[in-house]
């Protein structure tokens, strides 16, 4: 949505250096249920620095394009892949989820990640059935953290309590459910895969400063970095502690397009 656009504008190479990957188990479920080979061609929508892109990329899909409406977020994406030609096939493309600029009936699959909640749903949707070819697929992907693990949960706290918008994260499964609700798709499966990432305490700090709800302020910013240094002095890992673990569960929304 226009409102949520600039919401990253100045965080992307932040953004980029400390987010989460993805299992490529997840993706391996992708290729698998979507049938998704070298030819595919597959769609990413809110890419953001083409993190996910990257990473479909690198098990064998070639023919992505990656559609962000944020500039600098978008700049960020198009240097990654410029620095390394591995990727040169990736496309990207200045649009959103809601008005992406591709032809109807042109994509194979849709996926979005770490994204969808910030789209109008509705609008999306029927985007996304526009652009994908008949009986085409569409998968939303979230990582959120795994409130089992106790440094993990108290990290999720520290940031609400010094959140702008604390309740920015907690559209995203409901979100989700959307497509599996849908009447112009067809739901097929919700997956779940354990995922993990190592930080150190640069890390810790480059992962919460890249939320759009960490505040902006400098005295805000630095409340926030203190709490997030006694937080990592807590939890970090005994064999190794100049690192810590930040624990997510990846979960996929996977729907097929239904012709009219």
């Amino acid at each position: 949505m226009a409102g949520n656009t600039e919401k990253f504008t100045g965080l992307a190479d932040v953004y980029a250096r400390f987010r989460p990957g993805y299992p490529k188990e997840a993706v391996s479920f992708l290729k698998e249920r979507c049938r998704l080979d070298t030819n595919s061609k597959v769609a990413d929508i809110g890419c953001g620095t083409g993190i996910f892109s990257r990473l479909l990329h690198s098990q064998g899909i070639e023919n992505i394009i990656g559609i962000e409406p944020n500039l600098d977020m978008l700049r960020a994406a198009r240097e990654e892949c410029e620095s390394d030609t591995t990727y040169n096939t990736i496309k990207f493309i200045n649009g959103t989820a809601e008005d992406t600029t591709l032809d109807r009936d042109s994509i194979d699959t849709v996926v979005s990640a770490q994204a969808f909640h910030w789209f109008d749903a509705e609008k999306a949707l029927e985007e996304f059935h526009r652009i994908l070819k008949k009986s085409g697929h569409c998968a939303l992907v979230w990582n959120v953290r795994d409130d089992s693990d106790p440094f993990t949960r108290e990290y999720g706290e520290t940031m609400y309590e010094h959140s702008t918008r604390g309740s920015d994260e907690i559209k995203r499964g409901v979100s989700g459910k959307k497509l599996l609700l849908s009447s112009i798709f067809e739901s097929l499966a919700v997956k779940e895969f354990a995922n993990s990432q190592v930080l150190d305490e640069e890390g810790i700090i480059g992962r919460a400063i890249s939320t759009s709800y960490a505040p902006r302020e400098e005295a805000e910013k630095e409340e926030l970095i203190s709490s997030l240094k006694k937080l990592f002095i807590k939890h970090r890992d005994k064999a190794n502690p100049e690192q810590i673990t930040m624990r997510y569960i990846t979960t996929i929304y996977l729907a097929r397009k239904l012709s009219a």
